[in-house]
């Protein structure tokens, strides 16, 4: 508590802008920045509800010294947590540029994680886009004024021959109307994934009515999350200090998978003036534009290669293969050399369809024939001697293999070690300690308000305790040593 209520008091981060996201008209705002205390501290205990902070100002001696007796409503909480959201980021920038100020973290080393999050919906309560349509023509039908011909009598008509109002219709003007906007931004989102499976491959395609939102949270995506149950979530995206913890970045996309989450985090921590020397990844994320990304952008990559499922398929079976890996690249040639020492010459370009319908091309490299029938190392190789064997070469091939490479150092082994060790005790304290497992607002941008309150409030705490370590070993090295 206190120390969130020093770096509020001390101005760590530019507490003034809060004041700015007032109009200035209306009934005088309660103290902003005693609000902020608030909702900082009430993250940092994993009480992430309004009505939960609602409650401790009226009955919590420790929040009631925090925000000096300040009584607030319930609407009032709500609608500060949203004004808030679009500081943050300035906020953490602020935090970070400080702690770099003060040696106290560099940023040259860090690990990159994400976890999934649980949407703030029902994981029953969906629709296609024919159920939408006909819930916004029910809205509509149902919102529509009478007009000024009509009389009494005929409105009593026609309330009594029109059916009753469905069961998920909302009783009251204000909340059609608030369904009306979450039907709409589900229309929205349903003609986007329409649109996407159109571009997958035919085999991964949907049909229309298989296509779904979560009618209560449209943008969440539908996933398996971390306790194997299917429903509406979000990825929360990370990049930590290797060494003190300290969180650099973080994101939160509306997506399943790590894949395609790296560059938008390292350009973010670049635009913070941090620049990562040393980035500690898992499988899922390293594809071959983000590694050609890292070596343009000065960052050395340490993360496992994860293979297509076709080579995997080949490693999981029990018949000995020869795979790709042990033909060698002859660069001068630009030709590949197998295990018996034939070359295998460039044949012809190919694409291959990803499930999302982006097309990959590489090129394809094939032995002679003549080579393979009287290969002793047939049956090891391929099933089909007669047309000769063929690896195929990435476009980004070269990065993959210096990637590859590089994994297999003692070096790159022992730093890959403490990856564990950092990221994933961070995401172990959000979601054991902060109640990050379901998000408490509906949509995007509530849940990016909600990872930054738990980030700043981590942060701030983790300041505390780097200048508290300082401080201690300036003191031990001033202090003389007293003989035993």
């Amino acid at each position: 508590m206190r120390v969130i209520c020093q770096s509020v008091d001390d101005r760590l981060f530019d507490v003034d802008t809060v004041f700015g996201v007032y109009s200035g008209s209306g009934s005088a705002a309660l103290p902003p920045d005693l609000l902020l205390k608030l909702v900082l501290y009430e993250h940092c205990l994993g009480r992430t509800k309004p009505i939960q902070w609602h409650r401790d100002l009226k009955s919590n001696i420790k929040v009631q010294w925090l925000t000096f007796g300040i009584k607030a409503g319930l609407t009032t909480l709500y609608r500060f947590r949203d004004r808030v959201g679009s500081l943050l980021k300035d906020w953490h920038r602020q935090v970070l540029k400080l702690a770099v100020m003060e040696d106290l973290v560099d940023g040259r080393q860090a690990s990159i994680d994400g976890t999934t999050v649980a949407a703030n919906a029902s994981r029953r309560k969906l629709g296609n886009m024919s159920q939408v349509e006909q819930r916004l023509q029910r809205l509509e039908q149902a919102m529509s004024p009478l007009t000024e011909s009509s009389s009494q009598d005929a409105a009593s008509q026609e309330s009594a021959d029109s059916p009753a109002e469905p069961g998920w219709m909302a009783k009251t003007d204000t909340g059609k109307l608030q369904q009306q906007t979450r039907y709409l931004k589900a229309q929205e989102r349903l003609s986007e994934l329409h649109a996407e499976n159109e571009k997958r491959r035919s085999d991964k395609r949907k049909p229309a009515e298989k296509i779904v939102v979560s009618l209560t949270d449209p943008e969440s995506v539908f996933g398996l999350d971390k306790d194997k149950v299917f429903r509406p979530l979000y990825n929360v995206q990370t990049v930590s200090d290797l060494a003190t913890d300290f969180v650099l970045g973080y994101e939160v996309f509306a997506q399943h998978s790590d894949s395609g989450t790296l560059q938008p985090l390292m350009n973010k921590i670049h635009e913070n003036g941090i620049h990562v020397e040393d980035l500690l990844a898992d499988a899922g994320y390293p594809v071959g534009e983000d590694l050609r990304f890292c070596e343009s952008s000065d960052i050395t990559l340490y993360a496992p290669w994860q293979e297509n499922s076709s080579t995997a398929k080949k490693k999981q079976s029990t018949e000995p293969h020869l795979d790709k890996d042990e033909f060698q690249w002859d660069e001068l040639r630009e030709v590949y050399l197998c295990p018996a020492g034939k070359k295998l010459a460039y044949s012809h370009p190919k694409t291959r369809q990803r499930a999302n319908g982006e097309k990959i091309r590489f090129d394809v490299y094939q032995a002679s024939p003549l080579d393979c029938n009287v290969c002793l190392l047939q049956a090891r190789c391929t099933t089909a001697p007669q047309k000769g064997r063929s690896v195929r070469r990435d476009p980004y091939q070269e990065e993959i293999d210096r990637l590859k490479t590089r994994m297999q150092t003692e070096e790159a082994k022992s730093l890959y070690k403490h990856r564990g060790q950092t990221i994933e005790r961070v995401f172990a304290d959000f979601k054991e300690h902060r109640n990050l497992r379901r998000f408490r607002g509906r949509g995007l941008s509530r849940a990016r308000t909600q990872v930054g309150l738990t980030v700043l409030g981590h942060n701030l705490r983790t300041l505390a305790k780097l200048r508290e370590r300082k401080k201690q070993e300036s003191n031990d090295a001033i202090t003389p040593k007293t003989a035993a």
